[in-house]
Order: structure tokens, then sequence, then C-alpha cells
């Protein structure tokens, strides 16, 4: 698994949802997933962004660890919205 790919998983985010959030094209989300090309260093920004956003509106667990799941991607989901947009 590519780093990228983990990121769209700590987010939430499916590829053609990332595609949308980022403003470029599945393609390019596919290429970074596999890992056949890096993203630029905005797409790094603005997903670091969204993590913390949706870090700071998660729950924490007993340990103070994120878990992933259904409210993760909730939130991220809510953060994509035009009105929540970063």
């Amino acid at each position: 698994m590519t780093r990228f790919k983990y990121a769209l998983g700590l987010c939430g985010l499916s590829q053609s949802e990332a595609a949308e959030y980022l403003g470029v094209s599945v393609s390019s989300v596919e290429k970074w997933s596999r890992g056949v090309k890096g993203p630029p260093i905005g797409v790094w920004e603005d997903l670091a962004r969204l993590w913390a956003q949706i870090k700071a509106s998660a729950s924490l667990d007993v340990a103070g660890d994120l878990q992933p799941g259904p409210a993760m991607a909730a939130a991220a989901l809510y953060l994509l919205t035009d009105e929540n947009k970063i």
C-alpha cells in the first residue's frame, strides 16, 4: 500500500471523492494510489489539512488513537460539502 493510498483511507476518501476534493482527475488519483507517480506537495498539504479537521472533530478511544471507521468517514464527508470545504 502506498502512503498516498493510506492517507486516503485515513481521511475516509474513495479515489473519486479524493479527485473531487483535490480538484484533480480520477486518473491522477489512481496513479498516485498505485505509486506510478507521486502527488505534488500541494496535494499532501490539502490532505493534511483535511486530516487535521477530521482528527479535531473525531472522538478518541481510550488509548488516544483515532479509530478509522464510519464515524471518521462521516466526518470526512461532512467536511467535503461545499459549505464546509477547507
